[in-house]
């Protein structure tokens, strides 16, 4: 299952946009008809420049989310990288220490104090 992150989630600016962009042409037509009142016309015009500059927003965002994305993603293997050095060195650290104690690699000390040959 796929889930949608809430900051990617579109608020549907573009089928407005669409809306107003077709309501603005038609007003046009009728303004220059004389069927529908300039002030309708010039609503129409604003309506329509309000959706695109709403679309153009909701594009940014989304690039902005992206590239977000990618920068988390990275620092993500980094830290899993560093987490799998980080283990490594306490690998290390576990049976130099055992062998500080003159314990082999299974932790069973020697009899004679020496670390037991593997």
């Amino acid at each position: 299952m796929r889930l949608i992150r809430p900051a990617l989630r579109s608020t549907a600016p573009k089928p407005s946009a669409s809306r107003a962009t077709l309501d603005h042409t038609r007003y046009v037509e009728l303004a220059r008809d004389a069927w529908a009142p300039r002030q309708r016309l010039e609503t129409a015009a604003a309506d329509a420049q309000k959706a695109d500059a709403s679309v153009a927003a909701a594009k940014a965002t989304l690039a902005s989310a992206q590239q977000q994305i990618e920068v988390l993603s990275a620092q993500r293997k980094e830290a899993g990288a560093k987490l799998g050095q980080a283990n490594a060195t306490l690998d290390q650290a576990r049976v130099r220490s055992r062998q500080d104690r003159g314990q082999g690699a299974d932790g069973r000390r020697d009899p004679q104090g020496q670390c037991a040959a593997r």
